[in-house]
């Protein structure tokens, strides 16, 4: 009963948090319970029932797309390094802090059913029991009965036979919009040498 209490206070402490920084316009690090990753910086653009929508910052190409991560993979919300310089930077680029979306979710399995009409290609992180270490990339398909049905893209850029389902339940982070899934889907644009 107590470790439920306990990851109760911290899911409502890591809300509280995302929605002050959200509210400040603050970039962010987001650091991770159980993961190798420690932690994820960027700008909040959403805050939904089960997930937050980050704007992921890198210094080599600045925002770089969008990191949909379930709240309960939280473990703290902190202050990103260097705050003024970044926000400084983003006025100088002309980006808007944070950036828009095309589209409104409030729970991750709403964000996976529409995400693809808008960005072709998504990665989904899932459970490391489903063998898949480093995730699956593709085009979701169909999001039903707790499933997401993805027709798979390989590393190199090639087109999988098939489509794989990915339990909602397992999903841990969804990653979209950046210079690499646009990459894989030109990639995937392109007829086999």
């Amino acid at each position: 009963m107590a470790d439920a209490q306990n990851q109760t206070d911290v899911l409502n402490e890591v809300v509280s948090d995302l929605l002050m920084y959200h509210e400040d316009g603050e970039p962010v690090e987001v650091w991770f319970a159980d993961d190798e990753e420690k932690y994820c910086t960027g700008f909040i653009v959403t805050i939904g029932k089960d997930f937050v929508l980050i704007a992921r910052l890198s210094q080599g190409s600045w925002l770089n797309g969008m990191r949909a991560i379930r709240l309960t993979a939280i473990e703290e919300i902190l202050p990103a390094d260097d705050t003024e310089f970044i926000l400084r930077a983003m006025k100088a680029r002309d980006q808007r802090i944070p950036p828009l979306v095309p589209f409104h979710a409030t729970t991750l399995a709403e964000l996976l059913e529409c995400v693809c009409d808008h960005y072709p290609i998504v990665i989904i992180d899932d459970d490391p029991a489903n063998q898949n270490p480093s995730g699956v990339a593709g085009i979701i398909r169909d999001v039903t009965d707790g499933l997401i049905r993805i027709r798979l893209i390989s590393t190199g850029g090639h087109w999988v036979e098939g489509i794989q389902t990915v339990a909602i339940r397992h999903v841990k982070d969804v990653f979209f919009g950046s210079e690499y899934e646009e990459t894989l889907r030109l990639m995937g644009e392109l007829p086999d040498a």
